[in-house]
């Protein structure tokens, strides 16, 4: 047992480096050959590789005092007609929205692409192929055609087109109109015809498809001290493609939020000027009625003598002028939201509001306004607007209770005011009845003419808001593409490809030996027979020779 312990641990300790690396290194033109073919590859997938560029365009979102004119008036009226602020991430939920997305997609005709079909590879024309495809189907049917068509010239007026899902091959005059897949086209030369020799392949796709590849493939994050500053990164084969996809993504997203904005501005001048109608033949009404009652009574000076009254309990008149202000305008909204024509915007911060209703108003126009983009491209019966308009009938009912709230609160203010009012009143017992009539009329004159000059003027501000409507975002830098592709990367593909064609030939050459078995010389048997003599070799002859060696 001790001498074949002994044999073991000689065993173990026999390794020798020198010789293993000798059984790799006499096949050192194996591993050459390995590593110039893995740099060949790695070369030839460089070349023939399509590289995908990536472009950058960055855009400052614009807070509503940097963009809104009437945010410099003194009254502070620019409450009534500003958007609730919103926060970074919903900016750039905006931006990476379908609905705006498949407008940018086709604005551009990003859906049609063009490629002219070379020896190895196709590459992508974005700008000036040699032939155009132009639809006479309707857009909603374009919008959702797929089509993978081959053009190819044939003579100076016809071509030949090929599909080959359905084996359509056939030759067509240009400007001849095709019907293939339920969409109709036609085929017309560009005027390039010096580059239209080879093959061009056109592939049609649907637009939400394309618009759902485009948000994918974006990348939109915050940067900068403040926040404010978005980055937006796509990459893309075509630099000039992703370069146009960035600035009309950008542009149509200012033309998105200043339409908005207008939309909001145009409802609330609509609500005033139906407001001041109404207020308008009310203080006709009431101060017809000033007239008749001085007539009726022949009184001139009716001021005169009650100044010492109005002196005295002005301040309780003023606070009930006031309340009741509140409760003609609480009034508005309540029937602005009862009103035949439901899911409208309601005017927005109208300066008698309590906190919560003009936090609810906020919410509850921007849900009309994403409830009305939805509508733009779909029917009231799609899930998602079903889902909005349950959220807006929620918000109008806890709209309607917390006016009647309101209501309730400055009620019970009134009485209490009215009373001591009254009681004021009281001290002036020996007035005549005839003053405090004709008091009562000028109060009521009184409310109304306030409250037809605090919607005059958000008319007038209304109307400025609307010609000044500025941008909500500044373009700080436009689209632009790094000269370096970020796929494929040559040199890590040229490393890896020579890396692995290193390899490949060692994991070989270690398998041969793994599974070699065989005793090719005495060293073999070296590290097993140090106690044994050696008594000497018996050479090998390769091939047939019958040749007969002496030793």
């Amino acid at each position: 047992m001790e001498e074949l312990q002994d044999f073991s641990e000689k065993k173990e300790s026999s390794f020798d480096l020198k010789a293993e690396l000798y059984k790799y290194l006499k096949y050192w033109y194996w591993l050459v050959i390995g590593c110039l073919l893995g740099l060949a590859v790695a070369y030839l997938y460089n070349r023939y590789t399509i590289p995908e560029y990536a472009t950058e365009a960055s855009m400052m979102i614009l807070s509503k005092e940097d963009n809104n004119v009437v945010g410099a008036l003194p009254s502070g009226g620019a409450s009534v007609l500003s958007l609730q602020q919103n926060t970074l991430d919903n900016q750039i939920e905006t931006l990476k929205s379908k609905r705006l997305v498949e407008k940018v997609v086709d604005e551009l005709d990003l859906n049609v692409s063009y490629f002219m079909e070379g020896k190895v590879i196709a590459v992508e024309v974005y700008k000036n192929p040699p032939v155009v495809i132009e639809f006479l189907s309707p857009e909603e049917v374009v919008h959702e055609a797929t089509l993978d068509i081959f053009i190819s010239p044939k003579t100076k007026d016809t071509y030949t087109l090929t599909e080959e899902d359905s084996e359509y091959s056939k030759v067509h005059k240009y400007g001849e109109p095709v019907k293939l897949q339920g969409v109709e086209f036609t085929i017309s030369p560009s005027g390039n015809e010096a580059d239209f020799s080879n093959t061009v392949n056109i592939k049609v796709q649907p637009l939400r498809n394309v618009a759902n590849d485009y948000v994918y493939r974006m990348s939109i994050y915050p940067k900068g001290e403040a926040k404010d500053i978005l980055s937006l990164y796509v990459v893309g084969a075509v630099p000039e493609k992703s370069r146009d996809f960035l600035n009309t993504l950008m542009l149509y997203f200012n033309q998105d939020g200043v339409a908005d904005k207008r939309q909001v501005a145009e409802n609330t001048a609509a609500f005033i000027q139906e407001r001041l109608e109404i207020i308008s033949g009310e203080l006709d009404s009431v101060e017809g009625g000033i007239a008749d009652f001085k007539k009726e009574n022949r009184i001139m000076d009716v001021a005169s003598s009650a100044g010492e009254y109005m002196s005295k309990s002005s301040q309780a008149e003023q606070r009930i002028f006031e309340l009741e202000t509140q409760l003609m305008i609480l009034d508005a909204l309540k029937d602005a939201l009862t009103s035949a024509k439901p899911y409208r915007l309601l005017p927005s911060n109208m300066g008698a509001a309590e906190g919560g209703i003009s936090s609810l108003i906020s919410e509850y126009n921007t849900l009309v306004l994403e409830r009305n983009a939805y509508l733009k491209t779909s029917t009231p019966k799609n899930p998602v607007v079903e889902g909005i308009t349950e959220e807006l009938d929620a918000l109008k009912d806890n709209l309607l209770d917390n006016i009647e709230s309101s209501k309730r609160s400055i009620n019970i203010q009134l009485r209490e005011l009215n009373q001591l009012d009254r009681r004021a009143e009281g001290q002036f017992s020996t007035f005549p009845g005839l003053e405090k009539g004709m008091r009562s009329i000028e109060r009521q004159q009184q409310i109304k003419e306030q409250l037809y000059l605090f919607l005059l003027q958000r008319r007038e501000e209304s109307a400025i808001s609307f010609a000044a409507t500025g941008p909500v975002a500044k373009v700080i830098d436009p689209a632009f593409t790094y000269n370096n592709p970020v796929d494929p990367e040559p040199w890590l593909i040229l490393t890896g490809g020579g890396v692995i064609g290193f390899i490949f030939p060692l994991l070989v050459i270690f398998v041969i030996n793994f599974l070699d078995t065989k005793v090719h010389h005495k060293g073999d048997l070296k590290p097993l027979t140090d106690h044994v003599p050696f008594l000497g070799e018996i050479p090998k002859v390769a091939g047939d020779q019958n040749e007969v060696i002496q030793v």
